[in-house]
């Protein structure tokens, strides 16, 4: 079966996205040069933010022209591609 959506969103076992989360997608929409958005992981029932994403968001790469920081990573669990990207890569 294949996605025939422009974006996939990808989540773990233990993970959910919550009703309004994806409307942040609409960020690859004005960011075409974008293949992936990593989400906001809020951590048990005190919705703390996971510390990975603390980091990530401290990453020092170079984020010009970025809706975000630039990442060599993603959280596979709580990730959104670009579909046309995700089958290139052999999804």
């Amino acid at each position: 079966m294949f996605a025939t959506t422009e974006y996939v969103a990808f989540s773990d076992d233990d993970t959910h996205w919550e009703a309004s989360s994806l409307r942040e997608v609409c960020v690859l929409d004005s960011a075409p040069h974008v293949a992936v958005l990593s989400g906001k992981v809020l951590v048990s029932e005190t919705s703390r933010i996971d510390p990975m994403c603390w980091r990530m968001n401290a990453s020092p790469l170079d984020r010009e022209d970025l809706p975000g920081p630039a990442l060599i990573a993603y959280m596979a669990g709580a990730c959104v591609f670009r579909t046309s990207v995700f089958r290139a890569l052999g999804g």
